[in-house]
């Protein structure tokens, strides 16, 4: 061979081998084929576990691992494929009980490469339950009993069974009161003075039981025998509401229209309940109440109060009993819901419920009436405010009206509130027995409206009418119903009723009928109405009288320094100016800024979540470590009715 053949042969297993190394990309994946292609098994999974039941199969594992990335999990009993994951469980719903299995969990990566998991035992066991279930639960244990005013709360332990409890059932003196599924129960339905022997039966599905241990239990007699009013300075027929007493207490947390820890919330509750507030400012849209035994503590809530951009209304179907209600605002605009008619458009409505009592409240905004008790009996509203009824909205026209309590209501108490700025019914009421006492009534076309038919008896008393700039005052509506002929189904006793309307009459006014300059500011006086046939010589001695009564014009200074809801917003404060200026206007006139000059506040501490701060309990005696808000004090009120009257 020459030089030049051997200088080829060199040039040839040069280039060989440089191609080489170019076709493994450089001394790549030794596990891929000249195109790339992953030809690598993933490793097997690990750490199988298996749970099972008379019903199903649960397998679990730890991930495999793969050069690329495993893509699925192939799940196979007794070798047949049963389905594919791409989670590290799987549960197989197709198995018989008292059988065995063998399952493998196959790892599976994108190119199909697969490894299968060594062989996984199952056993599904025998329902050793096939049969009837006759064996009974064991019994509640830790059965303990609280008594707080006339309520017993029972406590215990869950009962055991072999296949589980159903339900339990509670026993006084060997009659069934109840059935629950919790393990605690209120009897509300006890008397002082009195003992009583609980059991607390536990129930499993098939109807077996076991009756608890006997449960002694003293409910102590009242120490404090007077009848307790709804709050110290509660007045007239609503006087006696108890609300939430001997309830639980429940927080406001947020201003949110519904959900957990809002207002709705709250009052969602079928069970009487306080409503304290760890919040303030304004809960934008409509709040309704649809159960009773209910108090609504506004004042607790710091800083600015709260306040319902909407409508607060109470069900009218089934209508909740025994309110109170206290320091709240109401400003209803119909204008963020034009499509409600505006006939059922009221800014507080509560109409056929009893045992009610509003206090401090300040309420605007309403189309039909700002406040509605219509059938309602038993009420008291107290040191409000009731104005600015809305112009528009109505389908009859202008109805800006303040309050109505309508037919078939009775014993009404409506003392100490301003009404301003509505063009009737401040307020209308048509059944007695009836108290309107020391209001102050100022802007309006009528003040008190009496018809529907009027019936009843009537202490109309110490009142103060006051002309505005929107229209003629006529302080008296007298039944326009009345004939003349035959005696009225009723009787008022007017005392100190006070006119102030420059030009027309100014003054106090006791009996109408003798005072002829008063005529044409008692509208349908001379529809054979007078003072034989309808006046009462002397103040009608109802059951539940309003006790404090003052001079008309001395009080005139004192509700517009304390009615409504405090601190007052930028309404109440507008109001008030306009009474003394004897200015403002007709009309809704919400402020853009329903907060305006009101500061949110942060509430106070309150470790054991009773609705009491821990330092005025501790200032009573009280623990701040154990709920004791029912704990019953020396007034005659619970600890914590105790603490939210010091705050009204």
């Amino acid at each position: 061979m020459c030089i030049t053949d051997l200088l080829k042969l060199f040039r040839l297993l040069s280039l060989s081998v440089f191609l080489a190394a170019c076709g493994s990309g450089g001394g790549g994946d030794s596990s891929s084929d000249q195109s790339g292609a992953d030809t690598e098994a993933p490793m097997a999974v690990s750490d199988v576990t298996s749970t099972t039941s008379l019903q199903s199969v649960t397998l679990s594992w730890r991930a495999a691992t793969d050069n690329v990335g495993i893509d699925h999990y192939q799940i196979t009993r007794d070798g047949v494929e049963i389905g594919t994951t791409d989670s590290t469980s799987f549960t197989d719903d197709g198995v018989n009980e008292n059988s065995d299995y063998t399952y493998r969990v196959i790892a599976v990566d994108s190119a199909g490469n697969s490894t299968a998991s060594g062989a996984i035992q199952v056993s599904v066991p025998a329902n050793s339950n096939s049969g009837p279930d006759i064996e009974a639960p064991s019994p509640v244990s830790n059965l303990a009993a609280s008594v707080t005013g006339q309520a017993v709360t029972l406590t215990w332990s869950p009962a055991t069974d072999n296949v589980g409890i159903d339900y339990y059932q509670v026993t006084r003196d060997g009659v069934d009161i109840a059935t629950t599924s919790s393990t605690s129960y209120v009897d509300r339905a006890v008397s002082q003075g009195t003992d009583y022997s609980y059991h607390v039966v536990a129930f499993d599905a098939a109807g077996n039981s076991t009756f608890s241990n006997a449960l002694p239990v003293s409910v102590p007699a009242n120490t404090n025998p007077g009848v307790v009013k709804a709050f110290p300075t509660a007045e007239g027929f609503g006087a006696n509401a108890s609300g939430g007493r001997n309830g639980q207490v429940v927080k406001v947390t947020n201003l949110n229209l519904g959900g957990a820890g809002s207002l709705q919330a709250a009052l969602d509750i079928d069970a009487p309940r306080i409503v304290v507030f760890e919040v303030s400012g304004v809960i934008e849209g409509d709040i309704r109440i649809p159960y009773g035994d209910v108090t609504i503590a506004g004042q607790t809530a710091p800083g600015a109060g709260i306040t319902i951009h909407g409508r607060l209304t109470c069900d009218y179907s089934n209508p909740p009993d025994n309110i109170i209600l206290r320091h709240l605002r109401v400003r209803a605009d119909h204008s963020t819901n034009p499509g409600v008619d505006g006939n059922f458009y009221d800014g507080i409505q509560c109409s056929r419920s009893a045992n009610l009592i509003f206090d401090h409240l300040s309420v605007s905004g309403g189309v039909d009436e700002t406040f509605d008790i219509f059938e309602a009996e038993n009420v008291t509203l107290q040191w409000s405010t009731i104005s600015r009824a809305d112009t528009d909205g109505h389908p009859g026209g202008t109805h800006n009206y303040g309050l109505i309590s309508g037919p078939n209501g009775a014993n009404v108490s409506i003392h100490h509130n301003l009404f301003a700025h509505n063009g009737n019914r401040n307020p209308a009421v048509a059944n007695g027995p009836c108290e309107i006492i020391n209001n102050v009534v100022y802007n309006v076309r009528h003040g008190f409206v009496h018809h529907n038919p009027a019936t009843g008896d009537f202490n109309i008393i110490g009142n103060y009418y006051r002309q505005g700039p929107e229209n003629s005052l006529i302080p008296f509506y007298f039944d326009d119903q009345y004939s003349g002929s035959g005696t009225p189904m009723l009787s008022y006793y007017l005392e100190d009723n006070y006119v102030d309307d420059p030009g027309d009459l100014v003054g106090s006014v006791d009996n109408p009928w003798l005072t002829p300059s008063a005529h044409s500011s008692f509208e349908n006086i001379d529809r054979g109405w007078n003072s034989s046939v309808a006046r009462a010589g002397e103040r009608h001695p109802f059951s539940q009288p309003v006790e404090t009564v003052h001079d008309a014009l001395a009080n005139y200074d004192s509700v517009l320094a304390r009615a409504g809801a405090f601190p007052r917003d930028l309404i109440d404060s507008e109001n008030v100016d306009e009474v003394y200026a004897r200015t403002g206007a007709w009309g809704a006139r919400i402020p853009s800024d329903l907060m305006q000059g009101l500061a949110a506040g942060t509430p106070p501490a309150d470790s054991d979540n009773d609705g009491m701060p821990d330092d005025w309990e501790e200032s009573r005696g009280l623990s701040s470590s154990t709920p004791d808000h029912n704990s019953l004090m020396s007034s005659g009120y619970t600890a914590i009715e105790e603490y939210i009257n010091e705050l009204a």
